[in-house]
Parts: C-alpha cells; structure tokens; sequence
C-alpha cells in the first residue's frame, strides 16, 4: 500500500492516485448514523458518498433503537447506484 496510509485488509489500492477502493462483496454490517443516539456521528450523505468514493457496491446501516434513517438511507443509496 502507499506510504503513509494505515494498512486495511479489505482495501486496495488503484489507478495512478492510489486510491484505496474496496472490493465488490464487501459490506460493513456495524455502521452508525447520526440517527443512533449516543453511539454514531455519520451523516447518511457522506457515508453514502465515501462509500461510493471508495468502490463499496453495497451499505448498511446498524442504529441504535430507532429506524428514523432508514427511509434516507435508502434513498440516498437508490440515488448513488449502491445496494442499500
């Protein structure tokens, strides 16, 4: 991997920018939006972009007691090309 970059098994690097992507099968299954209290910070935009940025073909989101992302979520997924 490029210098100066952590080491993640799941990622790889690719084109002439060394751009870490992630491989197609790949899903996070512990991902918190700002809609689970206490416990996550993402915003369902950014998550859906940095997921795209990197190559994911598919997201999920895990929050906490409540569902008041999941319409978003999808949508903002529907909208990118990713698999919700």
């Amino acid at each position: 991997m490029g210098e100066g970059r952590p080491a993640v098994p799941y990622l790889r690097e690719r084109g002439e920018g060394n751009e870490l992507t992630a491989p197609c099968g790949f899903t996070h299954l512990h991902t918190h939006t700002e809609f689970s209290l206490l416990d996550g910070l993402g915003r369902i935009t950014d998550l859906v972009s940095d997921a795209l940025a990197h190559g994911f073909d598919s997201l999920a989101i895990t929050d906490h007691g409540a569902l008041y992302g999941a319409v978003a979520f999808y949508q903002a997924c529907q909208n990118a090309g990713i698999k919700p």
